[in-house]
């Protein structure tokens, strides 16, 4: 009787394909772009519930900022180039498991939304460059 080990073992050389580390951080792959990134760093898109409608007509895929709406949910990283992405592989149907490809609409305007509004990366939101808070400039106490 052979024995399993109980550690994740990387089956690919890709850094980003790589097993995910123990740090209780949840990882999970971009259906856009295919790359694993923190969920925190993603944005989670369900298929709409209509209850009322054939099975074979294709919903549509509405973002789930909070990660609270239930069913199946899949991936993205909230940038307009993974949904384009995600839309010419035909991605959205691959992940909620259906034949047909759901309407990603709502999931490409809230994406464009919040393209619109970024605020850019090179100063927090809020701080003015060059300026420095109080904390940064004291040492910290022994105390």
């Amino acid at each position: 009787m052979a024995v399993r080990s109980t550690t994740a073992v990387p089956t690919l050389e890709d850094p980003q394909r790589r097993a995910p580390s123990a740090s209780g951080v949840a990882v999970r792959t971009c259906i856009g772009c295919r790359l694993r990134a923190p969920a925190t760093e993603l944005l989670r898109v369900v298929l709409a519930s209509d209850s009322g409608r054939d099975p074979a007509i294709p919903g549509t895929v509405q973002p789930d900022p909070r990660r609270r709406a239930p069913g199946r949910g899949a991936w993205i990283h909230p940038e307009p180039d993974c949904v384009a992405a995600a839309e010419r592989r035909r991605a959205f149907g691959r992940a909620f498991r259906g034949g047909t490809s759901p309407d990603p609409t709502p999931v490409r305007d809230y994406v464009a939304a919040l393209a619109a509004r970024a605020v850019p990366r090179s100063a927090p939101a809020g701080r003015v460059v060059g300026e420095t808070r109080e904390s940064e400039t004291k040492p910290m106490s022994t105390r």
